[in-house]
């Protein structure tokens, strides 16, 4: 009896210490290209960004942040498909604004080598924004972020975090160097109604924590383990 009580509070310790996982990219691997494409649609008022054609990254995947084993990089293919909504515009000083746009989308990591699943994010209604810097006619950079969206964990990247499903977590893209140094914003009369069309290199970070079945989960591995041991 003090064997099974002592295994089972192992296991609990386990199951706790279940870690975050953080994965972040800097930019993409071909210097020649950039890491968006973004295409205003008129009949929707939205403008749709996509990731350039054939991109790859050197993906970073932190499980033990600032502990002793380190991230690990893997090289990864990156897609997006992402519609940004104009919402709204502040002026932070005189003549310098803050446009932001609600987003939707997903954007994706596969291993570049073998096409296995690494990473899937979904942008949900409410559930992103992107907020653009520059004039009343044009944005310079911009950066994306959101929270509570739903990450999909595949074969090849629970092989590395340790954990699968689909689980709660966070995200950022931030965009710079846009093509011609500035994208010009669309207007329908007096009323910003998106982005005209416009390439920038791109940077990602993200966090993702197991979801409270798959901690379970982890402890009665843990419990099967031991009982095969006895």
């Amino acid at each position: 009896m003090v064997r099974s009580v002592l295994a089972l509070a192992a296991v609990a310790g386990v199951a706790s210490s279940a870690q975050a996982a953080f994965i972040s990219f800097g930019s993409d691997s071909n210097p020649a290209q950039p890491t968006f494409v973004a295409t205003y649609d008129a009949s929707s008022q939205t403008t749709n960004l996509t990731n350039s054609p054939g991109s790859t990254v050197d993906l970073l995947i932190d499980v033990d942040e600032g502990g002793a084993g380190g991230p690990i990089t893997v090289n990864a293919s990156f897609t997006a498909d992402i519609a940004m909504t104009y919402a709204g515009s502040v002026m932070i000083f005189p003549g310098f604004f803050s446009h932001t746009f609600s987003v939707t989308g997903s954007f994706e990591f596969r291993d570049a080598n073998t096409g296995g699943l690494l990473f899937n994010g979904a942008i949900g209604d409410g559930e992103g924004a992107f907020a653009g810097l520059g004039s009343s006619s044009a944005i310079s950079s911009g950066s994306m972020s959101g929270f509570g969206i739903d990450y999909t964990i595949g074969a090849d990247g629970m092989a590395i975090v340790g954990f699968g499903g689909t689980v709660l977590g966070d995200f950022g893209f931030t965009l710079t160097a846009l093509s011609g140094g500035s994208a010009a914003l669309v207007y329908d009369g007096n009323n910003i109604v998106g982005v005209r069309d416009f390439s920038s290199e791109g940077s990602y970070s993200g966090s993702f924590i197991p979801a409270p079945g798959a901690t379970a989960l982890i402890g009665l591995a843990g419990l099967a383990g031991l009982r095969r041991r006895r």
